[in-house]
């Protein structure tokens, strides 16, 4: 196969993976919504988790190829894109937002914590698999206890919106499939390592629905939205995809993650949780000079990625 064909398969594949969790957000948030989910945790889980779905696909879709280093490259690879770059744009046009909860802010940081750890041997056991899907259940817990479902917000149930649900989840394990595929065949027609490809492309598409998220928040003016979207999806696709690796493939993880990668993670994930805490008294002025603080580091990240800077 050359590589015109490689890449327009694979721009096809992250293409097909973008569209399916647009609409899988958009279906299961009207299915919440009917249900009489509140905003809140709708926000915070279903969108969230939507918006990981990609991330997910892409796991299952290397661990059926065998592949660790393309799951765990995007995992850490779409964290730092939506800190850095995510959050980076949106900080342009943010405003600030009130009310954020302690129960995501601590499963966010227990999540990095805790991914720190479980690379330290290049491997994800058993027991840290269950480490990640406990603070899953912390996470979604604490959002159950903060936010009861809203009996008035109920509406009439639409099995229209589950065969939507049904036919873009189809879409997104397709769209895994090839991008996965094609993308460990473009890695080894240039000698590039997987785990760069999962970092920085596969990731790049995976948080394209972060971004659209975050924009259409923006553009709604539900400043909470946008760090709920950040807080969530983070956490999702570590404590989600992470469990998936260490059940389905027992492989060492590439040492460039944990020498190298996670510490960028772990560097804007702390400026994050300080805007996310600060940011009520923080200026627009200050806010945009954060902005471009995180697109500063993100780009570092990717230069150093492929030119050693």
């Amino acid at each position: 196969m050359d590589l015109l064909a490689i890449i327009a398969l694979l721009t096809g594949g992250l293409v097909l993976l973008v569209w399916g969790a647009d609409r899988f957000i958009d279906a299961s948030s009207k299915i919440a919504l009917q249900l009489g989910v509140s905003e809140l945790v709708i926000g915070l889980t279903l969108i969230a988790f939507g918006t990981s779905a990609p991330e997910v696909s892409v796991a299952i879709a290397s661990v059926l190829n065998q592949n660790a280093n393309i799951a765990a490259g995007t995992v850490v690879g779409s964290n730092i894109a939506n800190i850095g770059l995510v959050f980076g744009v949106s900080m342009f046009a943010f405003v600030g937002s009130k009310g954020l909860n302690k129960t995501p802010l601590v499963s966010f940081v227990l999540s990095v914590a805790w991914l720190f750890f479980a690379l330290q041997d290049l491997n994800i056991d058993l027991f840290e698999s269950i480490g990640f899907i406990m603070i899953l259940v912390l996470f979604l817990y604490g959002l159950n206890q903060e936010s009861a479902p809203s009996e008035s917000s109920k509406s009439e149930f639409q099995v229209k919106e589950v065969l939507f649900a049904l036919v873009s989840l189809i879409a997104l394990i397709i769209g895994a499939q090839v991008t996965v595929e094609n993308a460990e065949k473009l890695a080894l027609l240039f000698g590039i390592s997987e785990t760069i490809i999962g970092l920085t492309i596969i990731a790049l598409g995976t948080s394209l629905p972060e971004l659209a998220a975050s924009l259409a928040a923006l553009f709604k003016q539900k400043g909470q939205m946008v760090v709920g979207n950040i807080i969530g999806s983070n956490v999702f696709n570590i404590v989600t995809v992470m469990p998936i690796i260490g059940f389905g493939i027992q492989t060492k993880i590439d040492p460039q993650i944990i020498a190298n990668d996670i510490w960028y993670l772990i560097i804007l994930s702390a400026l994050f949780l300080m805007i996310a805490a600060l940011q009520t008294k923080m200026s627009a002025s200050m806010l945009k000079a954060g902005g471009v603080l995180l697109i500063a580091i993100y780009s570092f990240f990717v230069l150093n990625i492929f030119f050693g800077l």
